[in-house]
């Protein structure tokens, strides 16, 4: 896919918001998040997403 240069070529963080949040819809239940060491994993705003809706994910770290 072409991305125009002035544009992200990877996932944002309301990207994986998203991502997850479709994932736990499509799903009908609880789901496991691992994350590794990528920076965008451990930004404010995506740790604070995850931590507010803890009650319905697991997550783990590599």
């Amino acid at each position: 896919m072409w991305v125009p240069p002035d544009q992200s070529k990877g996932f944002g963080r309301r990207d994986f918001r998203d991502l997850i949040v479709r994932a736990r819809i499509q799903l009908g239940g609880p789901i496991v998040l691992v994350w590794d060491n990528v920076r965008m994993h451990l930004t404010k705003p995506l740790r604070e997403f995850i931590d507010a809706n803890a009650q319905w994910h697991s997550t783990g770290r590599t």
